[in-house]
């Protein structure tokens, strides 16, 4: 019992223990993910599994959209050495495709933790700030985007090992932000990354500014630790370069887009309600102007209280977050501000992306960072002034959320007629479906008691008490979980039992079975009762059919150009998977794999074989052994190749120069490159 309540005494435990229970339905398996964390994640993952154990590397993936290069896709994760570990060293499931999701969820809370340490914060206080991001809006609504919750997790350890080297100036926090670093470009959002690298640029320019005018000595150390870390940076992600870039002559997205869709899906000025009103986000009577993964931006009302209360600080660094703020706040808004239009014609690499909305993550993390200060301040440095202004401002705020509930009740009698059931799913329909003055009137509800009992704490324990302090992270951390219980299955989960689902996956074939020969199909004719919802448009990779249609991220130009046809459908359904110009010939298929497809071919004439799968770069054929001409086709975008008359065997092997050496290099770069970084740390020698 006495080793227990050790291991408890740590706060960094509860940063494990609070993301499982905030987010338990998916932390304990107890149902899916919503949308593409499970209809495009888990299929990729699983497939990616699956050609790890019987020793293949997914170079293609024949299932979606006729086939396409799945190693060039820097959303698949093949490049990611999280998605290596849930997929190398276990068959992955819909377990772990859960178990990923809360993993970078823990993640994010020890990286918060991480960068407010480096800002001098307190451990304690870091710990509850690392676990109000976990918690947080952006978390509970993007939680179906991976690459977002990749990024989020680990955004603030590039920010936190990035200011100790400017802080300490040792070469060994170069070696650790080149981990992070790459961890981000394999597993995150590039556009989130372009937003990164000029965040550090300004990072940069402030402690140039306000630290090293007055230590010019310094310049020459600081110089030589960027250009480690862009040397160690190139080198580590030189692999996953090379790779994404054989692909991007063949996709649509390789522009520039255009400035309205940079515009697009912003965190429009109605979506600022949830900073105090996170409840109202999946509501049929409100329209929030963009989508519904877009709105979320809450930390906590407390949270907001301690940042009101920072302005009593003496601190100047909170002016410089403060003005980061504000900034991503107005860039969030879209085409509701000129922000985001003036970074987009202004500065190179900031028109390549769409969803403005992404700038309110580095809002979140600059409001938190501040909260911080706040709380620092007031429970472990007891600044007076600090204290006062935090017991009027809980007060007014209190006063303010009584007020309002009276107001409503004044205007419109709220219809708070709960479920008679106990189930979370009942009463997330009920806040999905009643009226826009109930969950208000509600989430004030809510909103009074945890004011009111910060109010109690304040007012009747001591300045000294450390239950103080305890109760009223307690009362920060409450909040949030409720918050995150109120969303989980708007944003989060699904309403389909994980062992559901997952006893039908697992009676459909495993491995790469031998396809048949038949007309290729679309996921149009999966989309029922047996695995959809969750999964409707991926279900190829599960029933290891080749299909028409699919849903990813990977626009090549050849597919696009073929689907844009009116007459996509009826041309392809003249086609089975493999046919050839003599329609009495007979074709046996002998192997089917991600990167290779051998059949044998019996023709009276001289023809063409024509093979369901896009034509790209990178396909060879041998016929009989001898290497003869892939090529695409004249009338349609697929692989063709000339087959003689008579008996003859035809292998396809899909083998795009160089990219298996980079997908080697990168292990073995990245495993080399994080075991001298835990030695570096382990010993904690400064070279």
């Amino acid at each position: 019992m006495n080793r227990v309540k050790q291991i408890l005494s740590y706060p960094e435990w509860w940063l494990i223990i609070i993301p499982l229970l905030a987010y338990w339905q998916v932390a304990f398996g107890q149902y899916t993910m919503k949308w593409d964390m499970t209809d495009q994640v888990f299929v990729w993952h699983r497939f990616i599994s699956e050609c790890f154990h019987l020793h293949i590397l997914p170079l293609w993936c024949p299932y979606s959209r006729l086939g396409y290069p799945f190693f060039a896709d820097p959303q698949s994760g093949l490049f990611y050495p999280i998605t290596w570990l849930f997929t190398y060293f276990s068959h992955y499931s819909l377990y772990s495709n859960n178990l990923e999701f809360i993993t970078h969820v823990i993640g994010a809370a020890f990286g918060m933790k991480f960068l407010l340490e480096s800002l001098q914060v307190r451990r304690h206080t870091a710990c509850v700030f690392g676990l109000v991001y976990a918690l947080s809006g952006p978390f509970v609504s993007n939680a179906t985007h991976i690459t977002f919750i990749c990024s989020l997790c680990w955004l603030p350890f590039i920010l936190g090992s990035y200011i100790r080297l400017l802080q300490t100036g040792q070469y060994r926090y170069s070696l650790l932000m080149t981990i992070f670093i790459f961890l981000q470009l394999s597993g995150g959002y590039i556009g989130i990354s372009i937003i990164l690298f000029y965040v550090l640029i300004v990072i940069f320019l402030y402690y140039l500014v306000f630290v090293f005018r007055s230590r010019p000595q310094r310049l020459s150390l600081l110089l030589l630790n960027h250009i480690l870390i862009g040397a160690f940076t190139f080198l580590l992600s030189i692999g996953f370069i090379y790779a994404v870039s054989k692909g991007l002559p063949f996709i649509d997205r390789q522009h520039a887009i255009s400035n309205d869709m940079a515009n697009s899906i912003a965190f429009t000025p109605f979506s600022f309600t949830t900073f105090l009103y996170p409840l109202i986000t999946n509501n049929d009577f409100i329209h929030f102007g963009t989508d519904l993964t877009m709105r979320n931006i809450y930390i906590g009302v407390l949270a907001l209280i301690l940042v009101a209360v920072s302005f009593f600080s003496p601190r100047r660094l909170k002016f410089f977050v403060l003005a980061g703020i504000i900034f991503f706040l107005l860039a969030a808004l879209g085409d509701h501000t000129p922000v985001r239009g003036w970074l987009y014609s202004r500065l190179p690499l900031m028109n390549m992306f769409r969803m403005a909305a992404i700038f309110r993550f580095f809002a979140c993390i600059g409001l938190l960072t501040i909260a911080a200060f706040a709380f620092d301040e007031v429970f472990e440095r007891g600044i007076n002034l600090s204290g006062k202004a935090l017991k009027s401002i809980v007060g007014t705020a209190g006063f303010l959320s009584l007020l309002l509930m009276c107001v409503i009740m004044l205007i419109k009698r709220p219809e708070l007629h709960l479920p008679h059931t106990s189930s979370l799913i009942a009463c997330t329909e009920y806040l999905r479906h009643t009226s826009i003055w109930s969950v208000i009137f509600l989430q004030s509800i809510i909103h009074l008691a945890i004011l009111g009992s910060a109010f109690i704490i304040l007012i009747y324990l001591s300045d000294n008490s450390p239950l103080r302090k305890f109760m009223f992270a307690g009362l920060i951390i409450l909040d949030m979980t409720i918050m995150v219980q109120g969303n989980i299955f708007s944003t989060v989960a699904s309403t389909k039992t994980v062992s559901e689902i997952q006893k039908k996956i697992d009676k459909l074939p495993v491995g790469f079975p031998i396809v048949s020969n038949v007309l290729l199909n679309s996921y149009n004719e999966w989309n029922d009762s047996t695995i959809a919802p969750p999964l409707w448009h991926n279900a190829g990779f599960l029933r290891k059919q080749i299909a028409f249609d699919g849903n990813n991220s990977y626009n090549l130009n050849a597919y696009n150009q073929l689907a844009d046809r009116q007459d996509f459908f009826e041309i392809l359904a003249a086609f089975k998977f493999i046919s050839t110009c003599d329609r009495s010939a007979k074709i046996l298929i002998l192997k089917f794999e991600p990167n290779q497809i051998v059949f044998k071919a019996s023709s009276k004439c001289d023809g063409i074989a024509y093979i369901g799968q896009i034509y790209f770069p990178g396909w060879q054929v041998r016929v009989d052994g001898q290497l003869d001409a892939s090529e695409q086709g004249y009338y349609l975008p697929i692989i063709r190749c000339h087959i003689p008359s008579g008996d003859h065997l035809v292998e396809l092997s899909f083998e795009p120069t160089g990219v298996r050496f980079s997908f080697i290099y990168t292990v073995i770069a990245f495993v080399i490159t994080l075991t001298g970084t835990l030695i570096l740390f382990t010993r904690r020698t400064t070279l």
